[in-house]
């Protein structure tokens, strides 16, 4: 299975799914109303950053850390672009392209 294309998903409003690389520990962050995660996801030398809103969510990053999820995306901008994760979870397999 191949990594999730970056360059692409990170569009604004474009839905993406596949696996994703999280190669450094997110920061958990207060906001407004809730708890919100920021990180970057890492492809070829590129970094993408990425936002976390639902606790359900990066919990999972929280409990695993950094590795190889399976995300479902979809491309933001709000003071440049970032990708809005609507689902997370462990990337079940070892078969990455």
């Amino acid at each position: 299975m191949d990594i999730l294309d970056l360059n692409q998903a990170i569009e604004k409003g474009r839905v993406s799914r596949g696996p994703v690389f999280i190669n450094s520990k997110p920061d958990l962050r207060s906001g407004r109303r809730d708890d919100y995660m920021t990180g970057e996801f890492y492809l070829k030398g590129q970094t993408f950053p990425f936002r976390i809103w639902e606790k359900d969510s990066y919990s999972i990053v929280l409990e695993y850390g950094p590795g190889i999820y399976i995300a479902e995306t979809v491309g933001s901008d709000y003071n440049g672009p970032y990708l809005t994760i609507r689902s997370i979870d462990l990337y079940p397999g070892e078969d990455l392209t």
